[in-house]
């Protein structure tokens, strides 16, 4: 058990308003290396997996857990909350750079990179809707004169139904 996790447990001990301080100076160290990573198209939570034995998670619902108290801290703090965020746009375009580059693995790699490109482009699209988001195309021809003869035809019809009912 290192320095941090006695500290965490004596603690949880001792006082738990500790266990929140120390968590956040943990945070805070793991931060700027989340936010590097995450600039050069990580996933957070990938990168959080990385210090899961330094923040003290045994198991997968301790460590998702500790994501949610993390992305609270980072949303708690406008500046922190403000440089995650542009992290994460440059993160998405990385992403989709590297997608758009292709990996050429040879055949036995399409689905995966099929799989990427599609996972990437639902992340980017969600991020960044003007420059990545789901563009629909509308082809349609209208011919006016058609829709004049129709709309004539229907005025014409609803006249004569009124003459014949005595309106």
């Amino acid at each position: 058990m290192g320095k941090w996790q006695k500290a965490l447990v004596t603690a949880m001990v001792v006082e738990p308003g500790l266990v929140r301080e120390l968590e956040y100076e943990r945070f805070g160290v793991i931060f700027d290396s989340l936010v590097e990573q995450v600039a050069g198209g990580g996933y957070a939570e990938g990168v959080l997996r990385g210090y899961a034995g330094m923040l003290g998670c045994d198991g997968e619902g301790e460590f998702l857990k500790m994501v949610g108290r993390f992305r609270g801290w980072v949303e708690g703090d406008g500046e922190r909350s403000v440089r995650y965020w542009r992290a994460r746009g440059l993160g998405v375009d990385a992403r989709v750079e590297r997608v758009m580059v292709g990996g050429g693995g040879g055949v036995e790699d399409v689905g995966r990179e099929t799989l990427e490109f599609a996972k990437v482009k639902w992340d980017a699209g969600n991020m960044n809707r003007k420059r990545y988001g789901a563009v629909l195309e509308v082809n349609q021809s209208i011919s006016i004169t058609a829709a004049l003869l129709a709309a004539q035809g229907r005025l014409i019809e609803h006249e004569e139904t009124r003459l014949l009912e005595g309106e």
